[in-house]
């Protein structure tokens, strides 16, 4: 029998959170496109971000989202 998908009618937070906490891999979904990169960092950046524990990697993406948003990647 085939899996039916059923579209979410809106965001389940609580699960976003759990999910932030838990360091959980994101579930790829046509509405949200996050793709998948390999990229090189200094490793006392990658250290201080692992220091601080489960959803070290969500903090890194929220740390780029903060710069883009206040224009930080400008050239």
């Amino acid at each position: 029998m085939p899996k039916t998908y059923i579209k979410p009618t809106a965001t389940d937070w609580d699960r976003v959170k759990r999910e932030a906490a838990q360091d959980a891999p994101i579930a790829h979904t046509t509405a949200v496109k996050r793709p998948t990169l390999n990229m090189r960092i200094d490793a006392d950046v990658l250290e201080a971000f692992k220091a601080t524990g489960q959803g070290w990697q969500t903090r890194i993406n929220a740390a780029l989202h903060e710069a883009v948003a206040h224009g930080l990647t400008k050239a």
